[in-house]
């Protein structure tokens, strides 16, 4: 049996129609640059993440820790320079760079810090973002994260962001870019994609987090409670994902976690402290 053939007026009827539907570029790749993403590609190749030592805040530099303070502008630097590269439009690559500058944020913790140092709770000095101190193998960095009180899975990330909120003014102003920023924070070592994980921090008297960062104070105390379905972490995915497409928040996402990866490995071959 012959299939139904629509009458050719409709046929053209719906061509016409096709002119006068309205389109907007896409945000990644109306500007997208072929040297920039084969770059990156490259850089891509050699890639680790949660799995490696620099990626858990150990440094390989015997005896040179590196600051939280020269970390974080480095990672800004290293993602501009991968988001520039790609031909992302102005906003977009500010967007990029500015959650390198917030995405460690939640190392202020000073659980996280006496882990960095052994697990003492009483070891003080500079905020680190990486510790030559830190115990090598995996049933030491246990009893370590044991002695210092962190909790058990704790994400560093997930405190960045709700560090990164008490101080509005070093996120953007538009929402769109500031909702990828928060995510990007969020999920630079691969969570939060929609869901950020169940975190049991115990902490009977929690002691508040502080930080200085462009002369901006900020707060946080207690647990994130971002892994609650009411957070908005999952809703902020789904808007960006949307907006960006699966695979073009995915490679939003690989700039940042690139350009930690890429800091932490010249931090290893280069005096950090300064």
């Amino acid at each position: 049996m012959a299939l139904h053939q629509p009458p050719r007026r409709h046929i053209n009827h719906l061509h016409a129609k096709i002119g006068e539907i309205a389109t907007n570029p896409h945000p990644i790749a109306a500007r997208s640059g072929k040297d920039g993403i084969r770059k990156l590609a490259h850089e891509a190749a050699v890639f680790s993440d949660e799995d490696d030592a620099a990626a858990s805040g150990i440094s390989h530099r015997d005896g040179k820790p590196v600051p939280l303070r020269t970390h974080l502008p480095g990672v800004e630097t290293f993602a501009r320079r991968h988001a520039v590269g790609c031909g992302l439009p102005d906003g977009l690559a500010e967007a990029v760079a500015r959650a390198g500058l917030l995405h460690d944020l939640g190392k202020a913790d000073p659980r996280f810090q006496a882990m960095l140092r052994g697990g003492s709770p009483w070891s003080a000095g500079e905020i680190l973002a990486k510790s030559a101190g830190m115990p090598r193998t995996p049933v030491a960095r246990e009893c370590a994260r044991a002695a210092s009180g962190y909790p058990a899975g704790g994400r560093h990330e997930l405190l960045s962001v709700r560090l990164a909120e008490a101080a509005p003014a070093l996120l953007p102003e538009d929402d769109e870019l500031r909702d990828l920023v928060l995510h990007l924070v969020a999920s630079h070592h691969g969570h939060c994609r929609p869901f950020a994980p169940v975190v049991a921090d115990d902490d009977r008297e929690p002691r508040p987090v502080e930080y200085t960062l462009c002369g901006h104070r900020m707060r946080w105390s207690g647990p994130t409670g971002l892994e609650r379905l009411d957070s908005g972490v999952a809703d902020r995915y789904w808007r960006l994902t949307r907006r960006y497409g699966w695979w073009g928040l995915a490679w939003l996402e690989a700039l940042l976690r690139l350009a930690d990866w890429r800091r932490s490995e010249w931090e290893e071959a280069h005096d950090a402290g300064g």
